[in-house]
């Protein structure tokens, strides 16, 4: 089973680019955690790329879980 740590969620689409654009990426816990305190001001959009640490071996079993995003002003 893939623990909250296997996942990932960040604003940029490459983890291993050497700067970051925006937020700083997040390791997904068991708690809850923030991921942005404020929305861009251009238009208030955030986009939020998931990423996945494929464990090796990998076993070919079905994988639950949910991951929920809270919005609050």
């Amino acid at each position: 089973m893939l623990k909250p740590s296997a996942f990932i969620i960040d604003d940029d689409p490459d983890l291993s680019a050497p700067t970051e654009l925006g937020a700083k990426s997040l390791t997904l816990s068991e708690s809850r955690q923030s991921f942005l305190t404020l929305l861009p001001a251009k238009d208030g959009r955030v986009q939020a790329y998931l990423f996945i640490r494929i464990p090796d071996p990998f076993l070919d079993q079905n994988y639950l879980g949910q991951v929920l995003f809270d919005i609050a002003s």
